[in-house]
């Protein structure tokens, strides 16, 4: 048995087309022995930027690492 959890049930329902259906129970979806459930809203939440960088890493003016290779405005030392 596989396990499917999705966001929201218009995602379950998406992949219960892909897998194809074979039968509908309250709050899940079967296929054969696979099952594809589904929860409402977030299930996961980005940490914020602190929670990733360490406080001691040089900044430039507007806040960002001066490290960061995807901002183009970083401050070249």
């Amino acid at each position: 048995m596989r396990l499917f959890i999705a966001e929201k049930p218009s995602a379950a329902k998406a992949i219960a087309e892909v897998l194809g259906i074979t039968s509908k129970g309250d709050g899940y979806i079967e296929r054969g022995t696979d099952k594809i459930i589904w929860c409402f809203g977030h299930m996961l939440e980005q940490a914020e930027p602190d929670a990733y960088t360490p406080g001691d890493v040089p900044r430039n003016s507007n806040g960002k690492s001066r490290n960061d290779p995807i901002d183009s405005t970083t401050e070249k030392e």
